[in-house]
């Protein structure tokens, strides 16, 4: 945790590098877990 030096939000990039974020792109949850990449596997696999 403490050595955990990723960029997560928009807060990180002002402390970390001082600049300003214009605007940010949200994901799915199921795009953050990987899901909806395992589901277009399974997809291929079944055709």
């Amino acid at each position: 945790y403490l050595f955990n030096d990723t960029i997560m939000n928009a807060d990180d990039v002002q402390r970390k590098l001082g600049l300003n974020v214009l605007g940010t792109l949200p994901l799915e949850e199921a795009e953050y877990d990987g899901e909806k990449e395992r589901k277009r596997k399974r997809r291929k696999k079944k055709k």
